[in-house]
């Protein structure tokens, strides 16, 4: 049963990861 809580953990802190280097990126920067 914990075996596969930290499974799944790993999915959602990837997945958490991604979202948020997503938004970072998607912020218009000001050029320079």
């Amino acid at each position: 049963m914990v075996a596969n809580g930290k499974l799944l953990l790993f999915p959602d802190m990837f997945a958490l990861t991604g979202l948020a280097l997503g938004l970072f990126l998607s912020v218009p920067w000001p050029a320079g």
